[in-house]
């Protein structure tokens, strides 16, 4: 469907696009229509969602301008882009009641199986052998490869804890062990966090990946110098940190040049 946005009038968002279809405000029933239509932000459409909850789907809205009046607009959110990049990537996806869970915990197998579908879906290369994870877990082969590829880890060698929430730094860890899976590493100077107030609060294990994290503009810490490393991760903090790892450039591995006239090959410095 293509939307423009008109502007805020008596305090209702008004928009016109082209539909065909909305649902009925009398009966909840889908109705049909075949022409351009002017609506209000809150009104649904046939799939359920209103209009609203479907700009969190868009990168950026469009302002309507006339002889140099800007129309007012909903301000953007601080993780607008962030969860617009995630839902458009399926990466993460909206919750059964259509929101996108703003301010919601992240448990591990959510984390899993974002890392699992930015890698491409892959096959694990063994089986699942956590008894906390059944066959018909949705994110069985999510959490199998994770643990598989050493970028999470369970309890024990049967116990994942797929409910458990996500803390900042085993996010932060997972991701880094994430990259250093991949075939061209993305670039990023190291950090050495000595402008963060809370860094002795952050374990051992995730030193590294602050480090990392910190000097490749992931994760940026607040206004007060806190990493808050031992927070739980939410939803959103979760979508703004993987689309920033989604823009890092990457790094070009270097090629050998043209063999020379003995017939050996000159090997880049």
């Amino acid at each position: 469907h293509e939307m423009l946005y008109l502007g805020k009038v008596d305090g209702e968002y008004y928009v016109i696009s082209t539909v065909s279809s909305i649902m009925s405000p009398d009966t909840g029933n889908r109705l049909r229509t075949r022409g351009v239509m002017i609506n209000t932000l809150d009104v649904k459409r046939a799939n359920g969602q209103n209009w609203l909850q479907a700009l969190n789907m868009a990168f950026m809205p469009c302002y309507a301008k006339l002889d140099g009046k800007t129309y007012d607009f909903p301000d953007l959110q601080w993780y607008h882009d962030g969860v617009a990049y995630c839902l458009k990537n399926g990466i993460l996806s909206n919750l059964e009641d259509g929101s996108f869970g703003i301010g919601e915990t992240v448990s591990r197998s959510t984390l899993a199986e974002a890392l699992w579908i930015m890698a491409g879906k892959p096959e694990p290369e063994a089986e699942c052998a956590f008894a906390d994870v059944p066959e018909d877990h949705a994110a069985r082969t999510a959490i199998t490869w994770a643990a598989n590829a050493g970028i999470m880890v369970g309890y024990s060698d049967t116990v994942f804890g797929p409910q458990d929430m996500v803390t900042r730094q085993q996010m932060v860890t997972a991701l880094w062990r994430f990259e250093q899976t991949q075939e061209i590493p993305a670039e990023a100077a190291s950090h050495d966090l000595a402008g963060f107030r809370d860094v002795p609060s952050i374990h051992g294990y995730a030193r590294d990946a602050f480090r990392w994290a910190c000097g490749a503009g992931i994760v940026a810490g607040d206004s007060n110098g806190w990493l808050h490393p031992s927070a739980a991760l939410s939803r959103e903090q979760l979508a703004v940190m993987l689309h920033r790892y989604s823009q890092l450039p990457k790094v070009q591995p270097i090629e050998a040049e043209e063999p020379v006239e003995d017939g050996t090959a000159a090997v880049g410095a």
